[in-house]
């Protein structure tokens, strides 16, 4: 909003100035941030609420523990489409387990670990949220969605072996 009412005002300012007419600028979409705030790319390690807010979209997390186990909610609204919530949790693998995290992945998909042998994964999709275990006991599931390299860097060395590296395609010759 801040960045429309500076177009708005430097616009009218070139204009009376007897400058030529401004261009219509379509600002691009950024997220509004504040301390409760979450991005894509972000590792969430700590209880609590967060939100991510761009355009028209809204995703809210909140996260609580009960023992040990972390719980999530997770609600992706859209202006005009509606929203959909997505609710679990998991035990995590030690009751002082610190190496647990959400990771999200862009605006409909989130990632969690349990600090152990699990890796889960949900996707806010126009049909409803899709979920499923990537890991599981620490054995790759056979229809498992391969996680972004940030998150494989995240786990432990054995859960890392799981997933080999992926080649990047052969250049090919200039003709």
């Amino acid at each position: 909003m801040r960045m429309l009412l500076r177009l708005a005002f430097f616009g009218a300012i070139s204009w009376s100035a007897g400058c030529s007419k401004p261009r219509a600028v379509k600002p691009a979409a950024t997220a509004v941030v504040s301390a409760n705030t979450m991005n894509p790319g972000d590792f969430i390690t700590k209880l609590g609420s967060l939100s991510y807010n761009v355009g028209k979209l809204s995703v809210d997390l909140d996260l609580s523990r009960k023992g040990d186990r972390i719980d999530w909610n997770f609600r992706h609204l859209k202006s005009g489409a509606g929203g959909r919530t997505y609710g679990s949790g998991m035990a995590l693998a030690s009751p002082d387990n610190t190496t647990w995290f959400l990771y999200m992945e862009d605006e409909e998909t989130f990632w969690m670990y349990d600090g152990g042998s699990v890796l889960r994964y949900c996707s806010m999709e126009d049909s409803g949220p899709k979920s499923g275990t990537a890991i599981r006991d620490g054995k790759l599931e056979s229809s498992a969605l391969r996680p972004p390299d940030e998150v494989i860097a995240r786990l432990s060395p054995e859960l890392q072996k799981l997933f080999p590296p992926v080649k990047s395609p052969a250049e090919r010759p200039s003709i």
